[in-house]
């Protein structure tokens, strides 16, 4: 998708005839693109995705930044039974939230992150349904779990990457 809206994005700014909002507008996109692609890499048949997809959901709009870690498999599809998926969302009423997705041999295991403690009584009452709906598509969910920030220190995809590249020294990934 990328490698085709690119092109169009830039050819829609080298229109004359576009107004000036509408070039700020495409010029942001372009940038987005081009930063989270600078942060998504690629090492042998590991590799690691960082995107921005625009979300609307029960008439809110939203930006969730999505962290795809995964394998590709020889004839360069992606390996849809081993990956690990994170979403940081910022949500009007939850506020922050991760979501942490894990898939093992097609079971799958999500966590929760949010420090709000009224969150697992409503995780339980849709956990049937998830289980159900992976199990269609030919997954099984190992189970989906509820914690807080402070139990598990996690910082934001973005945070992290930004440290990353202000960091000296030598990175050595095994």
């Amino acid at each position: 998708l990328a490698s085709q809206l690119k092109p169009q994005i830039v050819e829609l700014m080298q229109n004359q005839n576009i107004s000036t909002a509408l070039r700020d507008s495409a010029e942001t996109v372009l940038a987005r693109m081009n930063g989270l692609q600078i942060l998504s890499n690629e090492n042998g048949p590991q590799h690691q995705l960082l995107m921005q997809v625009p979300l609307e959901f029960l008439g809110k709009k939203m930006d969730a930044t999505l962290e795809w870690n995964g394998r590709m498999k020889e004839d360069g599809k992606i390996d849809s039974d081993f990956a690990r998926i994170m979403f940081y969302l910022q949500l009007d009423t939850l506020k922050e939230t991760v979501v942490d997705m894990q898939v093992q041999n097609r079971v799958v295991s999500i966590t929760l992150y949010n420090n709000d403690k009224d969150l697992v009584p409503v995780v339980d009452k849709f956990k049937e349904i998830l289980k159900q709906g992976l199990s269609s598509v030919g997954y099984q969910l190992s189970g989906v779990f509820v914690k807080s920030f402070e139990e598990q220190k996690i910082t934001s995809a973005l945070m992290a990457k930004s440290k990353a590249l202000d960091a000296q020294g030598v990175d050595i990934r095994i």
